[in-house]
């Protein structure tokens, strides 16, 4: 759903959106309707929210957020590695000298 759909209903909720994303702004509209707050926390494109109007989103974003987190992972360990590669080789090499 686009972002103007989501402030339509958002406003006919009473809520106001400002600058809200999409993911806070969504979770807003559920705990308006008394629902879960839980838009894009899907695990496994799994979820217990069979009737939810915004699953689709849910799952879509969701895999969207993983892979950052997944890369943020990767490049935070590939920086520890590094660190680790710098700082024997120049343990090495100032034995060396």
């Amino acid at each position: 759903m686009n972002m103007t759909k989501i402030r339509n209903i958002a406003v006919q909720q009473g809520i106001d959106y400002g600058r809200m994303d999409k993911q806070d702004l969504v979770r807003a509209i559920q705990r308006s309707e008394n629902n879960w707050d839980c838009f894009a926390t899907a695990y496994n494109s799994e979820c217990n929210q069979v009737d939810c109007c915004w699953s689709q989103d849910c799952f879509t974003m969701t895999a969207k957020y993983s892979i950052k987190r997944y890369a943020l992972i990767c490049n935070a360990l590939f920086n520890e590695f590094l660190e680790k590669i710098t700082t024997t080789l120049k343990t090495v090499f100032s034995k060396n000298a």
